[in-house]
This record gives structure tokens, sequence and C-alpha cells, in this order.
């Protein structure tokens, strides 16, 4: 039977195999999170490191979580956080999709995937980006992302309406032109 977030938590917290159960945490976690700080950073190893830096701040502020509430809406806020961070660090090197990244990208098809969503979501503004990703890539809940972003829920539901708009529009113009 497998362990709910919250007994792995406490496990931890209880020093009772710690180290295996936040590994679990992290097995469950990990390309989620890696997921929705690619779609931000657009680059495979500013992703990687900030994945394990929010997987590290995670476990060093373990003591602050609810284990009542869900895990991953609190691990996606460390992550969104050390993205935005890096983002504002960073922004003269951002980079497009890094094709030779063998560990995301294994085959023609998915380059060809990935760069409709990366183009996609290029277009959109950070604040819709934010909202797609963590709707779509990390799979929150919109009371989850209001929680993660600090919005209200109708401000995030207005930018994930706004931004599917913007994502269908740039879909018709692409169609239009074939």
């Amino acid at each position: 039977m497998r362990n709910t977030d919250a007994e792995l938590v406490r496990r931890i917290h209880n020093k009772e195999t710690n180290a295996e159960a936040f590994a679990e945490l992290v097995r469950r976690y990990e390309k989620r999170v890696f997921g929705m700080v690619y779609r931000l950073l657009e680059d495979p190893n500013d992703a990687s490191d900030v994945t394990q830096e929010a997987f590290l701040r995670a476990y060093a502020k373990l003591g602050s979580f609810d284990p009542e509430r869900p895990f991953m809406p609190w691990l996606a806020t460390i992550a969104l956080n050390l993205a935005r961070n890096s983002l504002k660090s960073s922004w003269a090197k951002r980079q497009t999709l890094d094709e030779s990244a063998p560990s995301i990208v294994d085959d023609f098809e998915r380059i060809e995937l990935l760069d409709e969503v990366q183009t996609a979501l290029q277009h959109l503004t950070a604040e819709q980006r934010e909202v797609i990703i963590l709707r779509h890539v990390a799979d929150l809940t919109y009371e989850q992302i209001a929680s993660v972003t600090g919005e209200k829920v109708s401000t995030v539901k207005s930018r994930l309406f706004e931004a599917r708009k913007r994502i269908e529009a740039l879909e018709l113009r692409k169609e239009a032109r074939l």
C-alpha cells in the first residue's frame, strides 16, 4: 500500500527512515516540479538546478509544512519562487529549448511537440505562463494555484481563460498559414 504524503512527512519528522521517506516524495513529484520549472525557465540545466534546490529547501522547511494540506502545492510554491528568482537573475541569458538534452528530448516527435509548446508559452505573459504551467504541468487545482501565486481564484481563472484564448488564436493563425 502506498503511503500518503502526510504519512511520509510524519515519518520524516519522527526521524523514522527519513531519507527513505523523503526520497519517496522526490520520486513522486520530481518530474512534475521539473516540468513546471522547465516551462518557466526554458533551459533544462537551470530547471534541473532549481528543481534540486526546491527539494532541498522543502526538506529544510519541512517543519513549517502542515501535513493536513496537500504537499504538491506547497512544493510548487517553493519551486515557483525559486524559478522567479532565477528568471530575475538571469533574464538576459534565457535560452530556447536545448534539443540535445537526452533526458528530456529522446525522439523527433517529442522535439516537435516541445517546440510547439515552447512557442505557445513564449506568446503568453509571465502571469499567464505561470498559471498554465501550474494547471497543466503541475496539475494543481484553481484554489491551489491561487494559493501558490497569491492571487484570487477569479484572477487565476481569468488568466487561464486568456492564456488558452491566446494559444487557440496562435493555432488558428498557424493553420491558416499551412
